[in-house]
């Protein structure tokens, strides 16, 4: 039997949206946690390593900026190219998540 692998695992908390929406991200997200980097989806906000949310919403989009974490925050949809443009928490300009430069475009 060989040794266990480690796993890198990242949280993600989802910041608005609607409960379809929801439903399909919590439904990538327990998926996602079965690869390499793994994704594993947390309710608090606070605990998690990066945030999905919703740019066609303005509160979500407020929230996001109270709580200073835009800079670990993927930003979806109609409205996402006018959000704050985000970068990696990697030691580089790499992605972590996506292993895409990070120098001009988020990770989403």
């Amino acid at each position: 039997m060989g040794a266990p692998q480690y796993v890198d695992t990242f949280t993600v908390a989802i910041e608005g949206f609607s409960a379809f929406e929801r439903q399909a991200l919590t439904s990538f997200f327990r998926l996602a946690a079965q690869r390499s980097p793994a994704f594993r989806q947390v309710d608090e906000v606070g605990m998690a390593d990066f945030l999905i949310a919703d740019a066609d919403h303005a509160a979500s989009v407020a929230a996001v900026r109270r709580s200073q974490r835009v800079e670990d925050s993927v930003f979806i949809g109609a409205r996402a190219r006018r959000a704050p443009r985000l970068g990696c928490r990697g030691r580089s300009n790499r992605c972590t998540c996506c292993a895409r430069s990070t120098s001009w475009w988020s990770c989403a």
